[in-house]
């Protein structure tokens, strides 16, 4: 056996394991760089979906009070209508008076008898 040889080659397999294991140390610390970023934006992603689900909350109680509001509202047209309605039912009953009142006047004042001067 050659030493000479079996140091040689042990020595280029050190120094390729060696230039080899720089390389994964440099990826190693670009990947920590990179898992570090990701981590950051999983928390600012997790910081917003709460705020989103805060807000779709907030949202949701805001549409069923504007849905009662409109609810309340359709009442108050429906009591409004009935109202004018019935106001124009009575419009109608009066002027039904008025023209039985007008009818009954100049029946009277043809009943009458002629003014002499």
């Amino acid at each position: 056996m050659d030493v000479e040889k079996t140091i040689e080659f042990i020595l280029s397999n050190q120094a390729k394991y060696e230039e080899r294991q720089a390389k994964y140390d440099e990826r190693l610390g670009r990947l920590e760089v990179v898992v570090e970023k990701l981590a950051d934006n999983v928390i600012h992603l997790d910081e917003t979906m709460l705020t989103l689900a805060e807000s779709g909350i907030e949202t949701n109680k805001r549409l069923d009070q504007l849905g009662k509001r409109v609810d309340q509202l359709g009442e108050r047209v429906d009591q409004t209508t009935t109202n004018i309605n019935q106001l124009g039912h009575r419009v109608d009953q009066l002027g039904e008076r008025m023209d039985q009142m007008v009818s009954a006047l100049g029946i009277v004042l043809h009943r009458l008898p002629p003014k002499v001067n």
